[in-house]
């Protein structure tokens, strides 16, 4: 188990403890991209990330620094204003094809 997996080429693929569920971030190829450490045990990404921005039903908005998911308040699930440790996840259990 790891805590990121490679969606593909592109992009990092995490679970998110708050949505359970995955969340990815695109740090390579075209258009934005968020910069991040390297750094596959304690992941740090250089922006604040927000899953759902546009949805009156579910916003998640956090940071991740050195491993640890910080939650700011305005996201919808119980973890808001929380900080916990990016989980170990299993990719095999989310049907999500790694490439």
């Amino acid at each position: 188990m790891a805590k990121l997996y490679w969606l593909d080429p592109c992009n990092l693929l995490f679970f998110c403890p708050g949505c359970k569920c995955a969340h990815y971030v695109r740090v390579a190829g075209p258009g934005s991209v968020w910069g991040w450490n390297s750094d596959l045990e304690f992941p740090r990404f250089d922006a604040d990330i927000t899953f759902g921005a546009h949805s009156t039903n579910h916003r998640c908005h956090f940071r991740i620094e050195q491993g640890v998911i910080e939650f700011f308040k305005d996201s919808q699930h119980t973890l808001r204003g929380l900080k916990v440790a990016l989980p170990e996840w299993s990719l095999a259990e989310t049907g999500v094809a790694q490439r």
